[in-house]
């Protein structure tokens, strides 16, 4: 993420009071969206009727194709934000149990949240969530293409502004899962209702963090760099 951050930023053509607001509206709104979930964590993931999973099925899959069309952001991590990825995986794993009758390990957090529905309501679920995809694809390209033709540089600082706030949210090291906070929670919450936490700095977990981190940030900085070079050699 932190090489990605100066791609977009860099394609800024002038930086004005407006590119900096736009950068810090967009830091805002992902930050204070996580944080909006955390206080109401334990909500997050409670059995939905079908009516309003049906909406929420649509909008999730709306929000998140966005992110195949902007720079640097992910559809999954999208999903993670509005609480809905481990629900999304439930229904897909649901509809193998139901109709392959496969079994699905490792999945059994997400298939307690979606055990409630039948066979056909996960099916329509998946359904009106491919149907958010596509209408999102071809709503919102147009709306993108828009944005970046009249406000290019506005647009760009704020996709920026999205993309380094997720270092916040996914920042690796998170609330004791034995925390009385937590234990409602539950792994299907995890992510984006734990609270970011310091490591413990002398731990070999931390120093391997650190090992890791390291070696990412060098891999992704050259292949950046290495793009980089390409394009300034066909534009050549």
């Amino acid at each position: 993420i932190i090489p990605s951050i100066f791609l977009p930023w860099k394609m800024i053509k002038k930086y004005t009071a407006s590119t900096y607001v736009a950068f810090f509206i967009g830091l805002a709104i992902t930050i204070g969206s996580t944080l909006a979930l955390k206080i109401k964590g334990i909500e997050v993931g409670d059995p939905l009727a079908f009516s309003s999973a049906c909406g929420i099925m649509f909008g999730s899959a709306f929000i998140a194709i966005c992110a195949m069309i902007l720079p640097g952001i992910s559809g999954s991590f999208i999903l993670m934000l509005l609480g809905q990825y481990i629900f999304v995986t439930g229904l897909i794993a649901k509809l193998k149990v139901d109709l392959l009758n496969r079994s699905v390990e490792g999945k059994e957090d997400a298939l307690l949240q979606v055990a409630h529905f039948s066979t056909p309501e996960t099916a329509i679920l998946l359904g009106l969530f491919m149907i958010g995809c596509a209408s999102g694809i071809l709503i919102m390209s147009r709306v993108i293409h828009k944005a970046l033709k009249n406000y290019h540089d506005i647009t760009m600082a704020f996709l920026t502004g999205m993309i380094a706030s997720s270092i916040y949210v996914l920042w690796p090291f998170k609330a004791d899962p034995t925390d009385p906070i937590m234990l409602g929670l539950g792994k299907a919450k995890w992510l984006p209702a734990a609270h970011n936490t310091l490591p413990n700095f002398s731990s070999s977990e931390f120093k391997m963090a650190c090992t890791a981190f390291v070696i990412s940030l060098i891999l992704s900085t050259l292949l950046i760099r290495r793009g980089e070079k390409r394009e300034a050699e066909k534009a050549k």
